[in-house]
């Protein structure tokens, strides 16, 4: 069962998405335009962009940098068929990581210590069905499905295994929520929420890790907001850990994008 904290969380990160949304496309209201004058709406299926990821520990400064990442998007406008997003974050992480090293830079924070805050080898998945149709509005409700690796150091130089509970590659699965709104002719906001519950986790190696018994698996709280117009789109993805052991570990992840859709 979720917890009445977890339940708060949700409640306060989706409305506050939805409540931005609605300030955001309020004032274009009178000009807005059916889905069907959105030229690239149902066309479009490939994202390509640049993105600016910032990851923040509990015990450490934030870090991050640029690097560039592709993702699957797919609309429809009648009711009952399906909206797909898919992305792997750990295509842009990679080049990121790979950027520093070839330019001889740190690919840790200013502190030393280990951090890892991404998807696994399957990325994120959520397929949603569109529940309200209308010609300015589409609501998708849906699934979510994927991976998640979390894992931070603590800065306790008495010991040899710094990264502990609830550290781990998780598998997850959870609820999906995806709102469109049409502003005017080729221009449109959508914001979309997805919160994920591991089912498994993958074993970790003990020569840098200490698992602790029992330890419950944390959950993911996901949301974000993107603006499209014609083929250009811009947004943001705010991903947070929920510790749901006795630790209290927090993170959360930022990213933002920039790039063009087609």
């Amino acid at each position: 069962m979720l917890s009445s904290f977890t339940l708060f969380l949700m409640r306060k990160y989706t409305a506050q998405l939805f409540v931005l949304s609605f300030f955001l496309t309020a004032p274009f209201s009178m000009y807005s335009q059916s889905f069907s004058d959105n030229e690239n709406f149902e066309d479009g299926i490939l994202k390509i962009f640049w993105r600016s990821t910032s990851v923040k520990p509990k015990h450490d400064n934030s870090y991050g940098g640029w690097t560039f990442n592709i993702a699957v998007a797919t609309n429809s406008t009648d009711k009952g068929e399906p909206r797909i997003r898919y992305e792997n974050p750990t295509l842009g992480d990679f080049l990121f990581v790979t950027s520093r090293l070839i330019r001889q830079k740190p690919t840790k924070p200013a502190s030393g210590l280990d951090h890892a805050f991404g998807g696994g080898f399957f990325g994120w998945f959520q397929y949603h069905v569109n529940l309200i149709a209308s010609d300015r509005f589409i609501l998708s409700p849906g699934l979510s499905l994927g991976d998640y690796i979390f894992g931070f150091e603590y800065p306790d130089s008495s010991v040899t295994r710094r990264m502990k509970d609830p550290a781990g590659y998780y598998f997850h699965a959870g609820p999906a929520l995806l709102a469109s709104y049409s502003i005017e002719k080729n221009f449109w906001v959508e914001a979309y929420t997805h919160y994920d519950i591991p089912y498994a986790k993958a074993k970790l190696s003990r020569a840098y890790y200490e698992p602790i018994e029992k330890y419950a698996k944390p959950h993911f709280l996901a949301y974000g907001l993107n603006l499209h117009y014609s083929f250009l789109y811009t947004g943001f993805r705010m991903t947070h850990v929920l510790d749901r052991g006795s630790i209290g570990a927090k993170g959360r992840r930022l990213d933002i994008n920039a790039g063009i859709y087609f």
